[in-house]
């Protein structure tokens, strides 16, 4: 018996299933009785057990807060760290959308932050503890360019306390 045949036969048994089909967005739209409303919660598990064997349907697993947000956690770590996440920061950078002149490449961003330990210039913190941002020496505002050497990495604390102000905090780690 092909597939056809076997569905033929089912819609000859449940008759009502091929008219509620028909008038499914009928129903959903009239107020409908109790009786009615529970025809219908019926007729719709029966579809949906024809339409999704038991292989394809969902474990009905209920997850704990910090697992639901453990796993949200690792999809946004997964796209951030994914090509779009990428093109997408750069896409948005500040510096991008002022104007300014030069690039800086994700790579040696990257490389930036192993040069100094990972470590904010201005406070001696390490990443794990902060988040590094990169700052301009030169802000771009008052002109300087959007390039690797005129990018230090600093906390969000120390950049936001630094402002516009122009501080090479690279001169104190050299020595």
């Amino acid at each position: 018996m092909n597939k056809e045949q076997r569905l033929q036969k089912y819609l000859s048994e449940h008759p009502d299933i091929d008219l509620f089909k028909k008038y499914k967005q009928k129903y959903r739209k009239r107020v409908l009785t109790e009786e009615q409303r529970k025809r219908y919660n019926e007729l719709n598990r029966i579809l949906y057990r024809k339409n999704n064997p038991i292989e394809k349907r969902k474990v009905g697993v209920k997850l704990s807060k910090e697992e639901i947000k453990q796993r949200k956690s690792e999809r946004s770590k997964k796209w951030y760290n994914s090509e779009k996440g990428k093109l997408h920061r750069q896409k948005n950078n500040r510096s991008r959308r002022v104007g300014a002149v030069g690039k800086v490449k994700w790579e040696d961003w990257i490389e930036l932050k192993k040069k100094y330990n990972n470590t904010c210039l201005c406070c001696k913190k390490q990443e794990p503890e902060i988040k590094l941002t990169s700052d301009h020496i030169i802000p771009v505002s008052k002109g300087g360019k959007h390039c690797i050497e005129n990018i230090q990495p600093l906390c969000m604390k120390c950049n936001c306390s630094k402002f516009t102000k122009i501080i090479d905090y690279r001169k104190d780690h050299m020595l």
